[in-house]
């Protein structure tokens, strides 16, 4: 049978555009404090590794930054901020081409995107230096390549979906996640012969590229220290984080400031839709293997968050609230 045609994309520039006047206008003017001073602080010394170990480097974030601060263009402080406003802006219009792709309706796509684009963690991190809306769009761009290959059966979009997982575990462990998802996927495709084994050899070559920034930090590091086991422990955890990150211990407090952040970040009757985009992802008929795909992430992405214990856990649930946006632009 022929491959169906892919949907006639409407341009998301003008997504993209919207969302980066949008972020571009309220990102924060000049120096910031707490952890984004920090960020700023990091990029004027061009120190992409930092001292709170490595799985706190996020270094593609920095090399970006620090590019961003050779332009002569305003105060480098707001050139900084900048980097986040415009990886916010890319999240927004990733999210709204996947919803198309998916949905083929340009209102659902709209309102997804929206739904993400003034969600208030998300929008707050479009205005200073942080690392988490950058991830947000690297992940949409892992889907979207998902998407392309379920749809066309083109293996050249599983190694962009590869690449930009790399990408996207160098900017921020979180990756990891998602990475977990895709070698199940891998493995599962090449046990049913769907994939010929070269083809997972070009997916680890092209991740391998894509995280170059992270493994130059950890070869370094190794080279330096000696340590294997201790440089490794530094990657997955930094200096001082093993027992948060992996905490299984929950308490009241917890889960009633976590259930705030969601309503706090989706405060109007579209948070309805999430429901009815799940539940529609699930019905026979109607659901789709690229839906249950989207909802095992969304389930990993927020029981991490959810039973994380660090103070500023919020800023965690952001790719839940990525891919919650996905769902809510479904149930549309």
């Amino acid at each position: 049978p022929r491959r169906q045609q892919h949907p006639q994309i409407p341009p998301k520039q003008g997504v993209l555009l919207a969302a980066g006047i949008l972020y571009g206008g309220t990102c924060a003017p000049g120096l910031v404090w707490q952890d984004s001073g920090m960020i700023q602080y990091r990029v004027w010394h061009n120190d992409i590794e930092g001292g709170l170990g490595l799985a706190l480097s996020h270094p593609l974030f920095y090399v970006l930054a620090i590019g961003a601060k050779s332009i002569p263009l305003g105060e480098f402080p707001w050139r900084v901020n900048l980097v986040s406003a415009l990886a916010g802006a890319a999240a927004v219009s990733n999210l709204f081409l996947l919803l198309y792709l998916w949905q083929g309706r340009i209102a659902a796509a709209l309102v997804g995107a929206g739904s993400l684009a003034l969600s208030h963690t998300f929008w707050a991190h479009a205005a200073i230096p942080e690392t988490y809306n950058l991830y947000v769009a690297l992940l949409l761009a892992e889907l979207i390549f998902l998407w392309l290959y379920m749809h066309s059966k083109q293996q050249r979009y599983l190694y962009g979906l590869a690449l930009c997982n790399g990408l996207a575990v160098a900017n921020h462990m979180l990756g990891s996640l998602s990475l977990l998802v895709y070698v199940c996927l891998v493995v599962f495709w090449l046990g049913r012969r769907v994939i010929p084994v070269r083809t997972a050899a070009v997916m680890i070559g092209c991740w391998m590229i894509g995280a170059l920034p992270y493994e130059y930090l950890i070869v370094k590091n190794i080279i330096q220290t000696g340590d294997v086991a201790a440089v490794l422990q530094s990657a997955a955890f930094g200096t001082q984080w093993q027992e948060e990150v992996l905490n299984t211990r929950m308490n009241g407090t917890i889960v009633k400031e976590n259930l705030m952040f969601l309503f706090y970040n989706f405060p109007t009757p579209l948070l309805v839709l999430l429901p009815i985009g799940l539940v529609g992802a699930c019905r026979k008929g109607v659901g789709d293997a690229f839906g249950r795909i989207n909802m095992v992430l969304l389930l990993l992405y927020f029981l991490f968050a959810f039973r994380y214990t660090i103070v500023d856990r919020y800023a965690f649930f952001i790719p839940f609230y990525g891919l919650a946006a996905v769902f809510i632009g479904a149930g549309c």
